[in-house]
Order: structure tokens, then sequence, then C-alpha cells
């Protein structure tokens, strides 16, 4: 945690990623929460039932590549940026390594917890492998903002199973990213 932090005090970026993920993260709805500041609209004379408010915080699912060409020093600070994120705005994020497979299970990340990473595989790069995934256990796509930091390296065609909140972080630069007809957006 302590090398984290010292490498993050060195890197500086131009644009402030951190502000568009942190609007998305807000604009997402996610279930229906109970308010009494709302009428009850099915009860609207009675004050003792309460009514019911969008809950806007969604699920933050991170995919960190762990191929060969990422250097632990990349993956490092980018974990450090994401830590920076879910202490500042209390976000419900877990993070999940792949490369050619996603590895399972997610380590979820908590303000306050240091982040115990581990390098799984070292393989090539699949992104594919990230949307099977999200596929295969049944993550909703409208609650749910997908990250996934890499160098861009990998297929070209991509089948992404209707998951629309897609953000892609690059360790490069933004022409990098070898997937054509993607959704989302991507950051450097």
């Amino acid at each position: 945690e302590v090398r984290q932090e010292l490498a993050s005090r060195h890197s500086s970026s131009n644009f402030d990623w951190r502000q568009v993920l942190t609007r998305q993260v807000g604009q997402i709805a996610r279930g229906k929460e109970p308010s009494h500041a709302r009428f009850n609209r099915r009860q609207p004379l009675r004050m003792d039932l309460p009514g019911q408010v969008t809950h806007l915080t969604a699920d933050l699912k991170i995919f960190v590549d762990n191929s060969g060409s990422m250097t632990d020093t990349e993956i490092g600070q980018a974990l450090t940026e994401i830590m920076q994120l879910v202490r500042r705005y209390r976000v419900k994020a877990t993070a999940y390594s792949f490369d050619a497979k996603v590895y399972s299970p997610g380590q979820p990340l908590r303000p306050g917890r240091p982040v115990n990473w581990v390098r799984h595989g070292g393989g090539g790069t699949s992104f594919q492998a990230i949307f099977d995934f999200l596929a295969d256990h049944h993550v909703s796509r409208t609650g749910t903002l997908v990250v996934i930091i890499t160098d861009g390296w990998g297929e070209k065609q991509l089948r992404d199973h209707r998951y629309r909140n897609v953000d892609w972080l690059l360790t490069t630069t933004g022409d990098q990213l070898s997937v054509t007809g993607r959704h989302g957006q991507v950051f450097e």
C-alpha cells in the first residue's frame, strides 16, 4: 500500500478520467429505495408509508489486464487510481484479473483496505473473456459499470452481449486499442 501511494504521487495525467467515471456512476439507476421525502404513489394520503426514489450508485466491475505486455508499475498505478476513486466517492467496486480468461473470485475494493494483488496468468489478452464472464454470471446490464484497465492489445472483433456501460482505461495512447466497433469511452 505504501508503494502504491508513493507511485501515485509521481504520476500525473492531463485529463481527469475519475470525474467522468464518477459522473457515470451517479447516473446509472440501480433499483429503488424507500424515502419519506416522497409520497407513496399508491396511497398518497397515508403519510406514514414511505415513497420510493431511484438508487443511483452503480456496481463497478474492474478488470485489470495481467497479460505479459502489462508491467507491474502500470498495474500498480491503475489500481492506486481506482482505490482513490473508491475511497473518495464510496463506490462499491470489485476487481478481477484477466488475460486470456477472467480469474475469479474478484477482490472487493473497500476504503481503507489495501489491495492484495496477485498476478495470474501472464499470457495473451482476450477481451471477449470479460464479456463472456459477465454474461455467464448474469451480471445486470443496467446497474453495472465495467472498467477495463489494459494496454489495448487484444482481438479486433468483440461480442459484447449488450453491455454498453464500458470504460476502457488504457495505459498507452487511445489509438492503441485494437477493438473496433466498441461501446463506451476510451481514456488514456
